[in-house]
């Protein structure tokens, strides 16, 4: 498969069957990219900044309890 739309057509071609599993395998694998994004981005020091703007705004009253 070279392309996007290789993907799609081999998509388009599965059985219920294999659609069910490849939207289960595709989910699971979506969500285990996007935790070692989250996990690069914290070790990287991505988030310092949103961290300390919400410690701050917290620290200075500006926040309520949910």
């Amino acid at each position: 498969m070279n392309s996007i739309i290789d993907i799609e057509n081999a998509v388009k071609n599965l059985s219920h069957k294999e659609f069910s599993e490849f939207k289960e395998w595709f989910s699971d694998y979506d969500q285990k990219k996007w935790d070692d994004q989250l996990n690069n981005d914290i070790i990287n020091g991505n988030l310092n900044s949103l961290f300390n703007e919400t410690l701050n705004e917290y620290n200075n009253g500006k926040c309520s309890k949910l």
